[in-house]
């Protein structure tokens, strides 16, 4: 039986936190698609088209914040 493959989004606008979170995920969980954004805007457009698993995110970004917007 073949795993599925999870999807996960990291949103936060600091770019060092954003993928050094990004790039843990991807050496605990190797099967996994991870996705970086940089803000609240990015994460709505993802979600429009495709499904994800898990969304973890900054709480507080420009644009769109993190928490009651989507």
């Amino acid at each position: 039986m073949k795993k599925k493959k999870l999807r996960i989004i990291v949103a936060d606008d600091e770019a060092i936190q954003r993928n050094v979170l990004a790039n843990i995920i991807q050496k605990i969980c190797i099967k996994s698609e991870v996705i970086a954004c940089s803000n609240g805007n990015e994460v709505y457009d993802i979600l429009k088209n495709k499904s994800v698993d898990i969304v973890l995110s900054d709480i507080q970004m420009p644009i769109m914040d993190g928490i009651g917007e989507i």
